[in-house]
């Protein structure tokens, strides 16, 4: 190698003058009549141990990130596969949902009923719809009506508006009718007033002419009694019997009007003490009126800051909320006692609970006493003034919060809000750990289980509906779906059919509706757990509401030959023979053993005992249901006064017939073996010849 490199000459450019091999620092070479030119950028490789090296070390960097590249395709086209697989496995999981014959049938005939269904609704649509816009040209017709009618007011077209101007009108009849019954008192009292001034002026008129009438009376006398004189004096007395009656008769009438005189005179004094009287009444109802006014609205604003201090009234006018607690007034008296008592004993219980809040019970007036107090002093308006400054006295308790004291209520609220501000908090931090759960953990689960169990409805009803019985009664057994157990819940139907789709094409709302549905399951086990006063664990109460079986119903259908399939109801299995009845009873009953047995282990063996077994049934029954036996491979001991077992649907069996004649005090059993064709005898000596046919066999049960 060293020799072929030194017949090489190196030269600076230009022409070689020998004939050799000759290579140029330009790139440029000769060999022989061969020349060229190598490129620039070229790099060697293979000459020179670094050339050799850089060359090497670039190679393995190049097939490394090949490598890469293949890796990653690798990956791309496993994680194909696994969808595509995942795929199959759902059409799978569909085609063996996919109904059979006669369900498809059954549903076809639902849908016709259905289709028929909607029909009569979409007529009975129409005619809603029709009624709907008679209703609504109605409405129009009325809304004008209204705007013509209300033209003019200041009353808002909503129905809050007219409902605020009906309280106000409320409010304002209720003003007015008290307004109207002092204005009729006051009216009532002028009215006597009047009466009695009228009274009074018509008496002192009778009086003025009683007094004249005496005057004239007394003018008269005086005029008789002149002239009597004068004619005692001046002529004879012819006639003295006359003149002394009618001068007695003077007298007489003298008298009189002197007593009638006394009797007005006394009637006036009676008539002046009663007038004062009246006037004394009239200026104590003028200010008890005075007093009585703004002492009604002084309670009337006492009552209203109460309950607007506690919310109790509502949209209720205030008269109204009045009148409710005067209704059973007696009883809140008593509960407000009972009440003040309970409020000392719950502020000493919670005290110590409360140290951080410090909880105090403090005494306040609910309004400030006017100043028109100072204006009257008579004992009825003071005891009225003090009962209003008891009721105006009330103890507020109170708890001190960032630096404010508060009631309990706004305490209370303002906790809550906290809570739902750290349960929002909590609900964001773990809503992907959440539907990490719900969508992989337990959602696999719950799909697998739900998915073997309609494999294992699909597996008992083709033993149910392969049975040949005498009567041609057809079982078979449903899983049915219950409806959501609220307006905002999923459906069975719907969660199984949701759970089942793969999760990347499920939609936002799918996802959020599944989400939705457990966060209110496991809120109601919250509940659960709280009502049951803490006695189970959430993680039980969770069991038990996250349970997939609660969310079927299982219902068991029946039918003949050329008949519909119908729900195996109470009054229908009353109809039934003991034979069929008894088929109903069982072979629901091994579904269900089977079923149970579906949870042990492989190496388990499926062994039911029946004493008495398959009473009341005939032989082609018997031999169905021991068919059924041999499908659902249990191990059976039966025992029956009547009964072998040596029919063709029995694979392998043993039987031991009991012996005991005439009350012997010991028992001694024949043995037979039935092959599913030949039914031998067993003697003793030969017995160890069959000692392990039973577990071997499909049945492998015993009968005797």
């Amino acid at each position: 190698v060293q020799d072929i490199l030194q017949s090489i000459e190196v030269i600076d450019g230009g022409e070689a003058d020998s004939a050799a091999p000759v290579i140029s620092e330009d790139g440029s070479y000769r060999l022989f009549s061969l020349r060229g030119k190598a490129d620039a950028t070229y790099q060697a490789s293979y000459i020179g141990k670094a050339s050799r090296e850089r060359y090497r070390i670039e190679k393995i960097r190049s097939l490394e990130e090949e490598i890469a590249r293949l890796q990653a395709e690798l990956q791309s086209a496993a994680e194909a596969e696994n969808g595509l697989l995942a795929a199959m496995d759902a059409v799978e999981d569909d085609l063996t949902c996919l109904p059979v014959d006669k369900e498809l049938a059954f549903a076809n005939q639902n849908i016709l009923e259905m289709e028929r269904e909607i029909d009569r609704g979409e007529r009975e649509l129409a005619r809603k719809q029709s009624d709907l816009q008679e209703i609504k040209n109605q409405a129009d017709n009325l809304r004008l009506r209204l705007h013509q009618t209300a033209r003019g007011n200041s009353i808002g077209f909503t129905l809050a508006d007219y409902e605020e101007a009906e309280k106000c009108q409320e409010d304002y009849q209720a003003a007015f009718h008290d307004w109207t019954d002092k204005a009729s008192d006051r009216k009532h009292i002028a009215v006597n007033r009047a009466g009695a001034e009228e009274l009074l002026s018509v008496q002192r008129e009778e009086l003025q002419e009683v007094l004249e009438e005496y005057d004239e009376e007394a003018a008269k006398q005086h005029t008789l009694e002149r002239q009597l004189a004068s004619n005692l004096e001046l002529q004879k007395i012819n006639n003295v019997a006359e003149i002394t009656e009618r001068i007695e008769s003077c007298i007489r009438n003298i008298r009189k009007g002197g007593i009638r005189k006394e009797a007005i005179q006394d009637e006036r004094i009676e008539h002046n003490n009663q007038l004062t009287i009246i006037s004394l009444n009239l200026k104590q109802l003028e200010e008890q009126i005075r007093f009585e006014k703004p002492y009604t609205q002084l309670w009337r604003d006492t009552f209203a800051k109460e309950v607007a201090r506690y919310g109790k009234g509502g949209d209720k006018s205030l008269t109204v909320v009045a009148e409710d607690y005067l209704r059973n007034w007696t009883n809140q008296e008593n509960r407000l006692t009972q009440l003040e008592g309970n409020l000392d004993a719950v502020h000493r219980e919670a005290e110590s609970d409360l140290i951080d809040y410090r909880p105090k019970i403090i005494q306040d007036q609910i309004i400030a006493a006017p100043a028109w107090f100072n204006e009257f002093e008579a004992p009825e308006f003071r005891d009225k003034m003090e009962l209003w400054r008891h009721a105006n006295q009330i103890r507020i308790y109170q708890v001190n919060s960032e630096g404010a004291w508060r009631s309990p209520d706004d305490l209370k609220k303002r906790l809550e809000d906290q809570i739902e501000q750290a349960k929002l908090v909590l609900r964001r931090s773990d809503e992907e750990l959440f539907e990490q759960i719900i969508f992989h953990s337990i959602g696999n689960v719950l799909r697998t289980l739900i998915g073997n169990a309609q494999k294992w409805v699909s597996k008992m009803n083709d033993i149910l509906e392969h049975q040949d019985n005498s009567s041609g009664l057809t079982l078979s057994i449903r899983w049915k779906p219950k409806a959501a157990e609220s307006d905002d819940g999923l459906s069975t139907a719907r969660l199984v059919e949701l759970l089942r789709k793969d999760r990347n094409i499920l939609k936002p709302s799918d996802t959020e509706a599944i989400k939705q549905h457990f966060q209110n399951r496991i809120e109601q086990a919250k509940l659960m757990r709280d009502e049951s006063n803490g006695e189970d664990s959430l993680y039980q109460v969770l069991q038990e509401v996250l349970d997939y079986r609660k969310w079927f119903s299982f219902e068991l259908w029946h039918h003949r030959k050329n008949e519909v399939m119908k729900e195996l109801s109470n009054n229908k299995f009353n109809q039934f023979s003991g034979g069929e009845k008894a088929i109903a009873m069982y072979l629901p009953l091994f579904t269900a053993m089977y079923s149970r047995y579906q949870d042990a282990g492989k190496d388990a063996p499926y062994i039911i005992t029946l004493d008495e077994a398959f009473a009341g049934i005939d032989d082609l029954n018997i031999a169905e249901l021991f068919k059924a036996t041999e499908q659902l491979e249990f191990n059976y001991m039966m025992n029956s006064q009547a009964l072998y077992g040596e029919y063709q649907t029995v694979s392998s069996l043993n039987t031991y017939e009991l012996i005991r004649p005439k009350n012997a005090p010991t028992v001694s059993t024949i043995q037979y073996h039935w092959d599913g064709k030949v039914k031998t005898l067993l003697l003793p000596d030969e017995g160890d010849l069959f000692e392990n046919v039973g577990p071997e066999s499909a049945g492998g049960g015993q009968a005797g």
